[in-house]
């Protein structure tokens, strides 16, 4: 009560700390593993992106833990991977996933 500022902040990181688990937790639950893997890449190359111009991704950890965030075996995550670099949409170099049309994407990830 002295300090509403203070409130108000925490309340706020706890708010985004819940939509963000209950997003994963829908995803893992709803969402194919095409669709996951697309997810993923699509929040980490549209912070301030529109359009489908080129944006690199850094994966944030090895390719094995990633996948086991995405509640997905490393072969899964590799095998989506390698699907849409064949489809034209990603190119993959080692921990740089560089998504060629962010547009196409994000058509990816809501098919189906």
């Amino acid at each position: 009560m002295r300090w509403p500022e203070v409130a108000f902040a925490v309340l706020g990181s706890v708010a985004r700390r819940v939509y963000d688990l209950t997003r994963n937790l829908e995803e893992c639950c709803l969402y194919s593993a095409r669709q996951r893997v697309a997810s993923f890449l699509l929040r980490d190359s549209s912070r301030g992106e529109t359009g489908s111009g080129p944006v690199a991704v850094e994966l944030p950890a090895a390719k094995v833990v990633v996948a086991s965030s995405l509640n997905l075996t490393a072969e899964t995550f590799s095998r989506e991977l390698h699907d849409l670099a064949r489809e034209g949409i990603v190119d993959i170099e080692r921990r740089t996933i560089r998504v060629l049309s962010v547009d196409r994407l994000r058509q990816r990830c809501c098919a189906g």
